[in-house]
């Protein structure tokens, strides 16, 4: 799998119990999107399941990032165990990402999946604390565990390249051209942010189904001096970007604990978001990071315009704070070990 967050789990998995005793099998997103792709995945990775079951000896069953009902049952007619992993709230999702009726009612099906996998599992693991609340896991907090996966090298792959201060005034957005990531609320953002910095660039790293609305927009906005869509680029390339940034804005709708939010803390990139998911857990307002009160276009421009002409000093001290906390809260052994205690807790129950 080519997820940068799967493969760094994977090598977390393989450091606690071995790559020999890992069974991988994976599936197409893009071939799931659709109602007929998605049931096709289903079968066929049930089926799969249970050929595997046939001729490996194994213990449990992990779903990462993805609802797969019919696989959950089948992992339970086995009779093994079932780890949920969950990533942020599916049905928020398809909600926020809605261009019109049916594709909320859509949304709505999700509810339904979420409800049959949350109830078939043995263990739901999240990212963070305010993820139970966010995907609504109240009912299930006996299930629930905690523990981030891991964006693959993120500390040795992300770093800072090119010092704050010699940084040019650029605001980036790095992720999917998507509803739910609010891209479209940045771009509306940009002329109140031009009426009062006109030396600002902003860069948009990164493809999906609004890149044409996005294109669009900026050119009814007259704005194509100041903003560089850049496309889809490979994740060995992202640190470059990174490092060409003052601020990140993650103006999204609904969120788990996003990856560009890590690599570019640890790339030394201050982020202002909105606390959706679980970014309050790991964005402290003035410490390490900024959070938005809404992703109002008026109040992102409010905030950017705030913040790059008055608090130089602060935004410094915030690259070096963000860089440091990646450092000591996401390295390779605290994930690690948050990991080995949920399999002690799922095997091993009566051992403290």
């Amino acid at each position: 799998m080519s997820y940068p967050a799967f493969q760094g789990l994977l090598n977390i998995l393989n450091g606690i119990i071995g790559l020999k005793r890992i069974l991988l099998l994976s599936w197409s997103y893009r071939e799931s999107s659709k109602l007929v792709g998605y049931l096709l995945m289903e079968i066929l990775t049930s089926f799969n399941l249970l050929r595997a079951y046939k001729k490996h000896n194994f213990k449990a069953v992990l779903i990462y990032q993805g609802y797969m009902p019919l696989t959950c049952l089948m992992t339970k007619l086995l009779r093994k165990k079932l780890l949920l992993f969950i990533g942020g709230s599916y049905f928020k999702a398809g909600f926020y990402d809605s261009l019109n009726h049916i594709s909320k009612l859509k949304a709505y099906f999700r509810r339904i999946q979420e409800f049959i996998c949350h109830n078939l599992s043995d263990k739901i693991i999240v990212l963070s604390k305010s993820m139970v609340k966010w995907i609504g896991l109240q009912p299930y907090l006996d299930k629930v565990s905690i523990a981030p996966d891991y964006p693959n090298n993120l500390i040795g792959k992300f770093y800072v390249m090119k010092p704050y201060k010699s940084r040019e005034m650029c605001i980036g957005y790095v992720g999917a051209l998507r509803k739910c990531k609010g891209p479209h609320l940045l771009i509306e953002a940009i002329p109140y942010i031009l009426k009062e910095i006109k030396n600002i660039t902003f860069l948009i790293v990164g493809d999906g189904p609004l890149r044409e609305t996005l294109k669009r927009m900026i050119k009814e906005y007259n704005i194509e001096k100041n903003v560089k869509m850049i496309g889809r680029v490979s994740h060995s390339d992202l640190t470059y970007y990174y490092n060409q940034m003052r601020l990140l804005v993650v103006p999204s709708f609904t969120e788990g604990l996003p990856a560009v939010i890590l690599e570019a803390m640890a790339c030394g990139v201050p982020v202002l978001a909105t606390p959706v998911g679980g970014i309050a857990d790991i964005i402290y307002d003035g410490e390490n990071g900024f959070l938005l009160k809404s992703n109002h276009p008026q109040e992102i421009a409010k905030r950017v315009v705030e913040l790059m002409k008055n608090h130089n000093a602060l935004l410094e001290k915030v690259s070096e704070r963000s860089a440091l906390f990646i450092k000591e809260k996401f390295n390779e052994k605290s994930v690690a070990e948050a990991w080995k205690r949920i399999f002690k807790q799922l095997f091993f129950p009566n051992n403290k």
